[in-house]
């Protein structure tokens, strides 16, 4: 066998490997959220509606909107946080977070913006773990400064809607 006939063979063998590949994940995409007893499209919607609560939530902590926090925080929130390495309960967390409101009614404090990119969830019954990262920027007292960070959250879907559970953060260097 010559050459080009080798080459055009494996070049045919390669193609037939990425097509099974590409069946593969087809299939997974497909058949999990079926087998697990949830739709595509039941699969979708919830996606869809933790996002929204994942917007409001940065929404709500851009404007140190405590209420807003307090109503999308599970009873039990835990927050790590990867700077000062403390493990944070939900009531001293919000605490931090009207002591923020504080500052930005003061003028002391200006977040001029906060953002969530990279944003990936993974479902596990009414558990979901998002995993993104987000830009801010600030002015704290005249001093501008910028912080990105790579964080995973753990959401529960209780009574009816999505909770933040957990919080974990790193800095991006």
């Amino acid at each position: 066998m010559d050459n080009s006939a080798r080459d055009g063979i494996q070049h045919g063998l390669s193609g037939i490997m990425i097509m099974r590949t590409c069946l593969a994940i087809a299939i997974v995409v497909v058949v999990t959220p079926i087998a697990m007893g949830v739709s595509l499209a039941e699969e979708r919607g919830r996606e869809a509606e933790l996002r929204i609560a994942i917007e409001a939530f940065g929404r709500a902590f851009r404007e140190a909107d405590v209420q807003g926090l307090e109503r999308l925080l599970s009873d039990d929130y835990v927050h790590v946080n990867g700077g000062s390495g403390n493990v944070i309960g939900r009531d001293d967390w919000l605490e931090w977070v009207a002591a923020r409101r504080a500052e930005i009614d003061s003028g002391e404090l200006l977040i001029t913006e906060y953002r969530v990119e990279d944003l990936s969830i993974v479902f596990h019954g009414n558990t979901a773990i998002a995993v993104g990262a987000v830009f801010s920027s600030q002015v704290r007292n005249g001093t501008s400064s910028t912080l990105r960070i790579r964080f995973s959250n753990t959401w529960l879907y209780e009574d009816s809607t999505w909770r933040r559970a957990a919080f974990h953060d790193s800095a991006i260097p």
